[in-house]
């Protein structure tokens, strides 16, 4: 049953019950861009720039997923599976992947909703 649930932290509404549906290939394919750019703009991995919590919110809600769905165990897996993989990327060349996902997430960005904003 789809209920009204108040998102709070990312400060909008949305519907989706977590356990009414699986997630669909956009939904994964949204979480995926969305845990990217907040590994980026988040506890200093890029130290440049930070998250814009209020469009990734928007972001995550125009696939009906809400705050509540992130604390799902299966979005919770997905989130450490991206964050892992994630954190090899950054490891590697920190510099290098800072800059791409400025490229990618930032006001001029590749990505339609800018996620990252210089701090």
């Amino acid at each position: 049953m789809r209920k009204l649930i108040a998102a709070s932290v990312i400060g909008a509404v949305g519907l989706l019950s977590s356990q009414a549906e699986a997630l669909s290939d956009r939904q994964r394919q949204t979480l995926e861009i969305v845990f990217k750019a907040a590994f980026a703009g988040t506890q200093d991995n890029c130290p440049r720039f930070r998250l814009r919590y209020r469009d990734v919110g928007q972001e995550l809600l125009s696939v009906r997923i809400t705050e509540d769905d992130l604390k799902t165990p299966e979005i919770q897996d997905i989130q450490n599976q991206l964050f892992a993989k994630t954190a090899l990327k950054w490891a590697q060349n920190p510099s290098d992947f800072c800059n791409a996902a400025w490229q990618l997430f930032g006001p001029h960005g590749m990505y339609f909703r800018q996620l990252l904003e210089e701090k």
